[in-house]
């Protein structure tokens, strides 16, 4: 098995036996080791002069013991979180059997585990189009930055790449390669052993409630406790595997406890290798004073002895440890290792949580696991918990608390919160209920053509979509209670035809995945109730065809297009030359958009008729609350109802607008204390261009801006257009900010201004900052 280890001295004389030609000797060393051919002592005097260097690391790969690949690890002095790989040598012999693969797998895992890197850069000749495309493969990604490296005495180009942790493929070394047992006797000899923690979450709160601690090999040897735990099982070392683990981790507790507070800690155990009374009484002595923060988890290779168990109840008993069952409803976890336990925590294999939002039978299979160890006092966890789907599923299950890499991953740090999205996910889904019927979802598998209601009749509640292309055929008689969700990093063309959904348990009636594209195609008249259309802010949404659709939307907080006033959204594209009509009715409200566009992601209307009535306290009825937002609107009927206390009709409550309108019809009434019609309120400023449009804005409130905001730089221009404005109530300002910091330009343009206010503002800029050329100005102050 290939393993990484630090460069040594004595492996110059095996590296430099690979270099074969000038060619691979400048690629390598890119100048900085001296002339062709190379000789040991430059090569030593390099290293020497870096030893030093914490910001400089050589390592080798080694297969048995044997050296077969060379690379380098570097960081910058002002950025410590990315790591730059380098002079990347390989055994002409090892390339035939992989190993440049998995050297630089390796190189990526130490540098994301051990470095704590954020990202990892490498570069590539442009020329080298097989290795480029390796490097693709792997995860890597073109910046388009470029590298000047020697080469000789020229410097050429080179390309970079970069990589991210979560973009990193899998690592999966060959399971029927097994270390020499000479490697894994000196691991256990000397106490190689690190743990990683990985968190285990309140399934209600999102709270950190303890952490489970993995066994890990110092960097370098890569042998997983499975190969380990062979070994020790065939040398009888499994009590030596036992005792250093407890001891270890029990350390690790007792050098920690101040970052790791109340939180428990859970260690797992070998039935049969508990240990023997002297040992045990050492633990106790040294850290019985932490027992009520520690969980024994049972992992049950093998069945425990009766005389076993009674010991270890009567030590949790007396020491004040808990104990849970590892990986229940596999193996020896069952039903009878319940009862004879009597275990404090339940800890279900992650085989059963795997697409268990997909798979009803699991879905019944847990449930009952649950319900039963619910009679008996005892609390469940939901292990190997890896996508939101499969978080809200065991969330309406009832699970207590939960574990995986989507809640967080292990980590040599102590991570003292989880995500705050995915914090606010699982208090989202637990403030939903639990005790729900179990969903049932269908899974599209080809077909091109379903009826809803056939879906509905047969007791479905959700529609799994991972194809590239389906129609669903509606009643518009009917309603059908329905989520429709499109798998992550799928490009969908999905086509509703007289589709009438209400959406259950508080999910969208469509929730793209993350890296997707939906195309949306609306055929007749097309309905969804409760919940709109969830874009996550990876995702892009076009919606078009020559049918209507209808979005009436509830709740506390709620959205129709787009997402909450607080999470990302994608790119939104409404194109359909039919209408779209939307009632948001919520305390916060959102017609299109959502908290904060990505960059390069905003909204476009590009046809149609777009009503929209938002009814809240908060509100935005296109547009978002933060960010740097973009719009586009051509072509187009807009008529905005905004009966809001504080918000925006078309704009950015708290980020920058830049809007452009074409030959389009916008009609905006707004009511409420604080409002934008089109703009910002405390805005960071930005550009609303017009041009060949009629536009009409009646507000009617205490703070109110017709068209602009309070604060920031706005460049607002009218070209051959129509502008109605007319606004009443103690503060208002018709065009431009209260700070003064706009300008304003209408060419050929008619303007009819009127503004009723204790405190009125028809100009918000410097006088030389306003001009009118052409076209007719009609202006009433308090008249």
């Amino acid at each position: 098995m290939l393993r990484l280890r630090p460069f040594k001295n004595s492996d110059a004389a095996k590296v430099l036996s690979w270099i074969t030609s000038e060619e691979v000797f400048n690629e390598w060393s890119s100048g900085e080791m001296g002339n062709y051919p190379p000789d040991e002592g430059s090569f030593r005097a390099f290293s020497a002069a870096r030893a030093d260097d914490e910001s400089f690391l050589q390592m080798v790969a080694a297969d048995d013991g044997a050296v077969v690949g060379y690379i380098t690890l570097s960081t910058a002095d002002d950025d410590l979180k990315t790591v730059y790989l380098k002079s990347f040598l390989l055994d002409p012999a090892a390339n035939e059997r992989g190993h440049g693969y998995t050297m630089l797998t390796l190189s990526l895992i130490y540098s994301f585990e051990i470095l704590k890197a954020e990202k990892v850069k490498i570069a590539v000749f442009p020329e080298n189009e097989t290795t480029h495309r390796s490097y693709k493969s792997m995860g890597f990604s073109d910046t388009g930055k470029v590298w000047e490296i020697n080469v000789g005495n020229e410097r050429v180009n080179a390309l970079e790449m970069v990589i991210y942790p979560d973009r990193m493929r899998p690592y999966m070394p060959d399971e029927n390669t097994v270390p020499e047992d000479e490697l894994i006797r000196d691991i256990i000899a000397d106490n190689s052993f690190i743990y990683a923690l990985q968190p285990i979450v309140d399934a209600r709160s999102g709270e950190i409630f303890g952490y489970e601690a993995l066994m890990r090999t110092e960097f370098g040897v890569n042998v997983s406790p499975v190969t380990i735990l062979d070994y020790a099982t065939r040398t009888n070392q499994l009590y030596e595997i036992e005792k250093l683990t407890l001891f270890n981790v029990m350390e690790l507790y007792e050098t920690r406890r101040e970052a790791l507070g109340d939180r428990k800690l859970f260690i797992n155990s070998l039935p049969g290798s508990q240990l023997g009374a002297e040992d045990f009484a050492k633990l106790e002595e040294r850290f019985g004073s932490y027992f009520d923060k520690m969980v024994m988890e049972i992992t049950e290779y093998t069945e425990f002895k009766d005389q076993e168990l009674s010991s270890l109840i009567e030590r949790s008993e007396r020491g004040g440890f808990e104990l849970a069952i590892d990986d229940y409803g596999t193996g020896y976890s069952n039903t009878s290792s319940l009862l004879r336990y009597l275990p404090h925590y339940l800890k279900i294999d992650r085989l059963l949580i795997s697409n268990i939002h997909e798979e009803p039978k699991k879905q019944h299979f847990v449930k009952s696991i649950i319900e039963f160890a619910r009679a008996n006092g005892v609390k469940i966890l939901a292990e190997g918990v890896e996508t939101l789907a499969e978080l809200r599923a065991v969330i309406e299950l009832d699970v207590d608390y939960i574990q995986g890499f989507y809640t967080a991953k292990p980590s040599f740090d102590i991570i003292d919160e989880i995500d705050e999205s995915i914090k606010s996910k699982i208090i989202a889904s637990a403030v939903k209920g639990t005790n729900q019927e179990v969903r049932r979802i269908y899974t599209l598998d080809g077909e091109k053509e379903l009826p809803i209601m056939r879906l509905a009749l047969e007791k479905y509640t959700g529609i799994l979509i991972r194809q590239e292309e389906f129609t669903l055929v509606g009643n518009t008689g009917y309603s059908a209670e329905m989520s429709i969700k499109i798998k992550d990093g799928t490009k969908c063309r999905l086509t509703f035809r007289d589709v009438f959904i209400e959406s259950i348990q508080h999910l969208p009636c469509i929730e793209l995945g993350e890296d997707c594209e939906l195309t949306l195609v609306l055929e007749g008249v097309n309905r969804m109730f409760k919940f709109g259309i969830l874009v996550p802010d990876s995702s892009k949404l076009i919606i078009e065809g020559d049918g209507n659709l209808r979005i009436r939307s509830q709740g506390v907080a709620s959205y129709a297009i787009g997402n909450f006033l607080n999470a990302g959204v994608g790119d939104i594209t409404w194109r359909g030359t039919g209408s779209l009509d939307v009632i948001v009715e919520a305390d916060e409200a959102v017609g299109i958009g959502g908290g904060e566009f990505r960059e390069g992601n905003g909204i476009k209307i590009l046809g149609g008729m777009v009503r929209i009535e938002p009814a809240s306290q908060r509100s935005i009825a296109i547009g978002s609350y933060d960010g740097n937002t973009a719009f586009e609107i051509a072509d187009c009927k807009i008529q905005l109802d905004v009966k809001i206390d504080k918000g925006v009709g078309i704009g950015s409550v708290h980020g920058t607008t830049d809007a452009k309108f074409r030959n389009s019809k916008i009609n905006i009434i707004c009511a409420g204390s604080s409002i934008a019609a089109i703009g910002g309120l405390e805005s960071k400023g930005g550009s609303i261009d017009v041009e060949n449009c009629e536009f009409a804005v009646v507000a009617n409130g205490q703070k109110l801006h017709l068209v602009g905001a309070e604060t920031g730089a706005y460049d607002i221009n009218f070209y051959n257009s129509a502008i109605n404005l007319h606004g009443e109530g103690n503060n208002v300002l018709a065009l431009g900010t209260r700070d003064m910091n706009s300008v304003i330009k209408a060419r050929q343009t008619i303007a009819n201004i009127r503004v009723a206010s204790g405190t009125p503002l028809v100009y918000g800029a410097a006088a030389e900052n306003v001009s009118f050329e052409g076209g007719i100005q009609s202006i009433s102050v308090n008249e």
